[in-house]
């Protein structure tokens, strides 16, 4: 799950100038619901959205502030300072760089790199594939397939995924992946069907420690595609990629107790049960102890 908008106030007059401000850090024009164009304009990058409030009298709190990634951060901070805009480059944060800016409407923004140094995480490449499936970026043609297999109760129950679900939420998460590919932040792909690459479920990798070189691998898989292996097989490839390509020294996997499919999808992939996190998530029922798996990249292949 992302945070999905951040709302700022602005004077109407100093509309133009907030847009231009975003556009620097890569923020298009977004068509907001008819019932809100009067007073609201809409900026997106990805899956996220900043909202600017049109009022008289706005508002911009001193203290607090929006942190947005940024692929290429050096860059940014060039194009934020060559439009006469003050940066104020701060100690590394979580590891990356950081700096901060005010807009024209004097809302405190910090621009972080994300990743390893700052940088986009790679795709595979050539793309991974066994001879049932393969891994693939997802594209706006997939935005229906997601629609409809998030609607599955056990997707719902074992994930993050909002209920109920929508095709905004899917067309979200769609053009979401990209974007947090492209600031280091996560990499989700499809997994598709190898003989015509239609979707099949997800796999991706994220919460990355750069640190410590490790990060967390999660799945889902469409019911009607259950009992294929097709999790256990995109787990596995991920995985090992993720050794060679990201140099990471450790995978965890987070499986709910009571989610037992899941953890043998772990299992069958190779990774290794430690032990239980209790109360770790808090899913849609409640509060859940989560089982700790993890592949290091000494273990079998």
């Amino acid at each position: 799950m992302s945070l999905q908008h951040a709302s700022l106030e602005t004077r109407p007059d100093a509309v133009d100038g907030e847009v231009a401000f975003w556009a620097l850090l890569g923020f298009e024009r977004a068509d907001p619901p008819a019932t809100l164009r009067e007073r609201a304009v809409w900026l997106q990058r990805g899956g996220s959205q900043i909202h600017l409030l049109l009022t008289d009298e706005p508002v911009a709190p001193p203290l607090g502030h929006v942190a947005v990634t940024a692929f290429d951060q050096s860059g940014a901070l060039e194009r934020l300072r060559a439009a006469g805009h003050e940066v104020d480059e701060r100690a590394r944060h979580w590891g990356a760089p950081r700096a901060f800016a005010r807009t024209p409407a004097g809302h405190r923004v910090e621009v972080m790199a994300w990743g390893p140094a700052g940088r986009a995480l790679p795709l595979p490449d050539p793309p991974l594939r066994d001879e049932s499936i393969l891994l693939r970026p997802w594209t706006l043609d997939d935005v229906a397939w997601v629609t409809a297999a998030c609607q599955d109760p056990a997707i719902v129950r074992f994930t993050r995924v909002p209920s109920p679900y929508t095709e905004a939420e899917a067309r979200g998460y769609v053009l979401g992946a990209a974007a947090e590919r492209a600031t280091g932040e996560s990499l989700s792909l499809a997994i598709a069907d190898a003989r015509d690459g239609d979707p099949l479920g997800a796999v991706g990798m994220q919460r990355f420690d750069w640190e410590h070189g490790k990060g967390d691998i999660g799945y889902w898989v469409a019911r009607e595609a259950r009992g294929r292996g097709a999790a256990t097989r995109a787990t596995r490839l991920l995985a090992r990629w993720a050794f060679d390509a990201l140099e990471l020294a450790r995978v965890e996997l987070l499986a709910a107790v009571i989610n037992e499919r899941s953890q043998r999808v772990a299992e069958r992939a190779g990774f290794r049960r430690e032990g239980i996190l209790r109360s770790a998530w808090r899913l849609k029922e409640g509060r859940v102890d989560m089982v700790v798996f993890s592949l290091l990249p000494t273990d079998d292949r």
